[in-house]
This record gives C-alpha cells, sequence and structure tokens, in this order.
C-alpha cells in the first residue's frame, strides 16, 4: 500500500523539476543564429541602449591608443589593431559575446569583424564610418585626454 503513494510523489516530483529547469526563472540567452552585420552609428547607439548593463554585451575600440587620446564611447574595450598583439588579445575574448566594434572611420573595425569571424565569434557588428561619424552626430562620448 506503502509503494502506491510514493509513486505519484516521485512522479510530481521529476515533472516539477523538469518544469522548472525549462522556465524563465532561470534565464538563458537563446541560441541565435551567428550574426555579422555593419550598421550605422544611429544603430549601433540604439544597439547600446538595448545593451546597457547586459555583461555579454562588449563594445570594443579597436583605434590607436593616440585616437582613443581625443575620445571614446563609455565603457569600450581597448585593443589597438595596429598592436603586433591585436590577434592574442582578440583570443582572450569570450567568443559566445555579442560585440560592436569601431574604428576611427569603419576600415579597421571592418578588418576586426572579418578575422572575429573566422575565429568564430558568434554575434559581431561592425560601426559604419566610426567613431567620427558618431562624433559628428553628437552621440555621447568620454574625453580622456586632448
Amino acid at each position: 500500500m506503502r509503494k502506491n503513494k510514493i509513486l505519484p510523489f516521485i512522479s510530481i516530483l521529476i515533472f516539477t523539476i523538469s518544469v522548472i529547469n525549462n522556465c524563465s526563472y532561470f534565464p538563458q540567452r537563446a541560441k541565435l543564429p551567428p550574426i555579422y552585420e555593419d550598421i550605422t552609428p544611429e544603430e549601433s547607439f540604439r544597439l547600446i541602449q538595448q545593451h546597457l548593463g547586459d555583461e555579454d554585451f562588449v563594445i570594443l575600440d579597436v583605434r590607436t591608443p593616440e585616437e582613443i587620446d581625443k575620445g571614446y564611447i563609455k565603457n569600450s574595450k581597448f585593443i589597438d589593431f595596429k598592436s603586433d598583439n591585436f590577434i592574442k588579445e582578440i583570443t582572450k575574448l569570450d567568443k559566445t559575446k555579442i560585440y560592436l566594434i569601431y574604428c576611427k572611420g569603419g576600415v579597421r573595425s571592418e578588418e576586426a569583424m572579418q578575422i572575429m569571424e573566422r575565429m568564430k565569434f558568434e554575434y559581431l557588428y561592425n560601426m559604419l564610418r566610426g567613431f567620427d561619424e558618431w562624433k559628428e552626430l553628437e552621440f555621447p562620448q568620454v574625453n580622456f585626454r586632448k
């Protein structure tokens, strides 16, 4: 008789655990197909706003230190595309995060995106026309050193 009472309890317990594991109480990033996209500074600004506070979103500045001294986008990570260590530094990055890549005019960031794509990074956005246009459009920037 006691066996008959335990079996339904175990069934309910297993069902409850499976529901909890698939529930939104434990947020998981939905697996999206890889993204390799060129976007405008306006779209870049919206992307940044959309991902405020998101640890899985990285703004990657690939300009030289001299260029960075003239200003940059807040919360950027800096890896100089012209540096001998560029590839080594890129390999240290998490390939599953979302990257918005920018440079001065859009050429180096495009090349950086192509390199990262070949390295199997999953979510890459290249900001067309770069930081020059970002400043021209008067989007927020940090003035580092003059």
